[in-house]
């Protein structure tokens, strides 16, 4: 039988008799051998003995055929996958992130798979993201799109730190072999002498604790998580979503404030003009300076 000519439907359908075939095999497996193990007398045993012995042979049958459908999918998807990764992902793209997790509780909601390596890059006014490897079957993309909109911004989060054990120290060490001598030369007291190998020695070990990630902001206090080592990657692809860059850009004030700010100081002047305090020529020109003419 060449698979290879067979459609996806075709191999699909010829896979079902024979999981069928393997768990009606399993399941008289597991009842022979309860029934086996049950069985106190020889004579008893003969009958579930040779259930579960014809049992295991008989599921090589549909395995056998098994693996080269099985075999063939995946040589589909496989392909598939990498068709659809050469004609998604722009030429030459060498911006990679790992996705560490969200806290989205529908995984599915992006379908980004945690610890998956992914493509990232920017296309007009989206983020997009393809993984590096992996599978896919007709119909299906694993294509990824956020669009830029949606991202309030990205930042580094999280702290690197060494934390010191000290271990042992105090009481004693036992030597099981010197103890067992000890209590058949000098019973108890034998066992505590030659058993005891003086007090435990002090043993300290460094531990590194690397919290650290890239999290990229979404409303509703969405995030999704990737690997700080990422940091770079998101400054080359979407800078403009910085948080530093974002808060150090100028606050600009509301035009609205700014005329409301403007007329205030306006009639300020005019009542020192009115009052003789200043001249016309210099109220008209303050004016002008907080009119921005």
């Amino acid at each position: 039988m060449d698979v290879s000519k067979m459609t996806d439907k075709e191999l699909k359908e010829l896979k079902e008799p024979l999981l069928k075939k393997l768990i009606i095999t399993a399941v008289v497996f597991v009842i022979s051998y309860v029934w086996f193990i049950s069985t106190d007398s020889p004579e008893g045993m003969f009958f579930p003995g040779l259930a579960c012995v014809g049992s295991v042979i008989y599921v090589f049958i549909p395995l056998r055929k098994f693996a080269p459908i099985n075999n063939e999918l995946r040589k589909r998807a496989l392909d598939t996958f990498q068709q659809t990764l050469q004609s998604v992902v722009p030429a030459g793209c060498q911006t990679t992130v790992t996705v560490l997790g969200t806290n989205i509780a529908d995984s599915k909601a992006f379908g980004l798979k945690k610890n998956m390596i992914y493509y990232m890059w920017k296309d007009n006014d989206k983020l997009k993201l393809f993984p590096i490897g992996g599978k896919m079957e007709a119909g299906d993309s694993p294509l990824k799109a956020i669009a830029l909109k949606n991202i309030l911004y990205y930042e580094l989060d999280g702290e690197l730190y060494h934390e010191t054990k000290i271990s042992g120290g105090g009481g004693s060490r036992t030597s099981i072999p010197g103890a067992m001598i000890g209590k058949a030369v000098g019973g108890t007291v034998g066992a505590l002498l030659l058993g005891n190998k003086g007090p435990k020695s002090i043993q300290s070990r460094d531990i590194t604790h690397d919290t650290r990630a890239v999290y990229l902001r979404l409303p509703n206090q969405i995030y999704i998580k990737f690997a700080y080592t990422d940091l770079n990657v998101f400054k080359m692809v979407i800078p403009e979503k910085d948080v530093a860059a974002i808060n150090s850009q100028p606050q600009t004030q509301p035009v609205q404030e700014i005329n409301s700010s403007a007329a205030d100081e306006i009639v300020k002047y005019k009542k020192l003009f009115d009052d003789g305090i200043i001249t016309e020529d210099e109220f008209n020109a303050k004016k002008k300076q907080l009119l921005g003419l």
